[in-house]
């Protein structure tokens, strides 16, 4: 990436919130109850579009973070006022959280993390008392299990854990093997069960699509396959049917010129169920 020109870019072009989307939000909130379709998917639209614009620009203030270039305190106010705008247009548009997929809406989520970091390192650049001893390095957060509030049908057990700073696909996977070996382990010793596992990725192109769009978010998904005893491999098992599956889709996914790369690695989610050997269900 070009450092002089993106800073260029982010230091002349303001951050604007659009209000309209926020008044169409707080519409399909309660005071529509019936929007039509179209409508809503109108504002669906305008919502991931606005999303996508502030992805791009948390991606140029994480170049000026992790760049080693000496910015001056004038430098560092702006950024960090582009970063404050970012985080009020982020609030307002996760109020509309229930109109998009699950995956949008961790995006957006993991947007939020990504600029509240950006925002107290510049805050510290400038020596303000409010970032002052808040670290915004992720290495040293440990990984864990969130518990999903839905469960789909037939499952038992659904959640996510949420990456912190992983780049390398294969090692975020291997770190999250020992949470998902505890997890599976402690159903396994009361009955046999089926799993799948996902992983949420924020692939990247140079390439403009007809709609605009640079960034896409991307459930990879593995098959579904039981696992019977507490005795089996499970580090083994994982190695085979998780990450080297995820490896494969996403080897699919970015082949043959597509232009596609991964920018983030945001999330990845298991969902459990019973498993009846007998009925194979």
């Amino acid at each position: 990436m070009d450092f002089a020109n993106e800073k260029s870019m982010i230091a002349n072009d303001g951050i604007t919130i659009d209000k309209p989307i926020v008044k169409m939000i707080s519409k399909i909130e309660g005071r529509d109850e019936n929007p039509e379709k179209k409508f809503r998917d109108d504002v669906i639209a305008a919502i991931k579009a606005e999303v996508r614009g502030f992805a791009a620009q948390v991606d140029v203030l994480e170049v000026v973070r992790k760049s080693n270039n000496d910015l001056s305190p004038e430098e560092i106010q702006r950024y960090a006022t582009n970063a404050s705008n970012i985080i009020s247009g982020l609030a307002s548009i996760s109020r509309g959280g229930e109109l998009f997929a699950k995956d949008h809406h961790l995006w957006v989520k993991h947007l939020q993390k990504r600029i509240k970091n950006i925002y107290l390192f510049l805050q510290n650049k400038l020596g303000d008392h409010v970032g002052a001893g808040i670290s915004n390095d992720e290495e040293d957060r440990q990984l864990e299990w969130t518990e999903s509030e839905r469960l789909f049908d037939g499952a038992i057990r659904t959640g996510f854990i949420e990456n912190h700073s992983h780049t390398d696909v294969r090692l975020f996977l291997k770190d999250c093997l020992p949470i998902f070996q505890t997890l599976i382990l402690s159903i396994l010793a009361e009955h046999p069960i089926k799993t799948y596992c996902s992983l949420l990725i924020e692939f990247k192109t140079a390439k403009i699509s007809d709609d605009g769009d640079t960034h896409v978010t991307k459930w990879l998904t593995t098959t579904a396959l039981p696992i019977l005893h507490d005795s089996e491999d499970i580090e083994n098992w994982f190695e085979e049917n998780v990450i080297n599956d995820i490896e494969m889709r996403i080897d699919r996914f970015t082949e043959n010129g597509s232009g596609w790369a991964i920018n983030q690695i945001i999330c990845f989610s298991s969902t459990i169920m019973k498993y009846d050997p007998v009925e194979g269900s």
